[in-house]
């Protein structure tokens, strides 16, 4: 028999408060894959090689990896003259454990995780939504 594993709630508050999309969860895992997960190696190329490995448009990469690292989960290299370099590089270990956990639930549930991104979504949408209109009703009290 199978055993049932749900999400654990390290993982709940990393997609909620960090890795946001599909895009953010290929790139940190190509990342740590390709960094070890103790590798200090700042990947090369890494623009050309995720662009190949996860049919990415550069733009929506870039963007991605720029999110990663502001949120503490990867971090960046520039080197004049030379291409910029990435590496798999959490903040803290509670971060590295939690993106390890998450490896782990994508491989094992991950129609589980997929429902829990769709849910964020939603409730990002949401809460902006409610926000936007919140703002529009004090600006025009402010008429």
């Amino acid at each position: 028999m199978v055993e049932y594993n749900p999400v654990s709630e390290a993982v709940r508050e990393l997609v909620r408060e960090r890795v946001h999309t599909l895009e953010h969860l290929h790139v940190l895992l190509w990342l740590r894959a390709q960094c070890g997960a103790d590798g200090p190696e700042a990947v090369r190329d890494v623009e050309r090689r995720l662009t190949a490995a996860l049919s990415l448009p550069l733009a929506l990469l870039r963007s991605t990896l720029t999110q990663l690292c502001e949120r503490e989960l990867v971090s960046m290299q520039r080197t004049r003259g030379e291409p910029t370099r990435w590496r798999y590089a959490p903040a803290t270990a509670e971060l590295d454990s939690a993106v390890r956990e998450l490896e782990a639930a994508y491989a094992e549930s991950s129609v589980e995780l997929l429902q829990l991104f769709s849910s964020n979504a939603i409730e990002r949408f949401r809460s902006g939504s409610l926000k936007l209109f919140a703002d529009a009703l004090r600006l025009d009290k402010k008429r």
